[in-house]
């Protein structure tokens, strides 16, 4: 925790991601998801708007996973994964970690895989 707080601290461009980590690490996973959902909107007022964006929507999607709500944890992951032909390697990391655990749930094989 402490260095999410030291890295928020010293960033020029804060942005609330730290209480939803507190709350995954807490297994509050639906109140995670809601908050990363949420951020959603404040990601185009950032000058790193595309990559809040699938990054949000990646952890979401994990948070929904973990909350026992695939239908929601899918619709995250796809938006995530939307990012996947991204050209910024970091974008790209995000979208194809969403891509593979959106393809494990259509699946429904090897979803315990999600779980952290």
């Amino acid at each position: 925790y402490k260095l999410w707080v030291q890295h928020e601290a010293r960033s020029s461009n804060p942005f609330p991601v730290y209480p939803a980590h507190c709350l995954v690490v807490g297994n509050e996973y639906l109140a995670a998801a809601r908050w990363f959902s949420d951020l959603q909107v404040l990601a185009d007022l950032t000058d790193s708007a595309a990559w809040y964006r699938t990054y949000l929507a990646y952890n979401a999607g994990k948070a929904y996973f973990n909350a026992d709500q695939p239908a929601l944890a899918e619709m995250w992951f796809s938006f995530a994964a939307s990012g996947i032909t991204s050209t910024d390697n970091v974008i790209n990391h995000y979208a194809e970690l969403a891509h593979k655990n959106l393809l494990a749930i259509r699946n429904m094989s090897s979803t315990d895989d999600l779980r952290e």
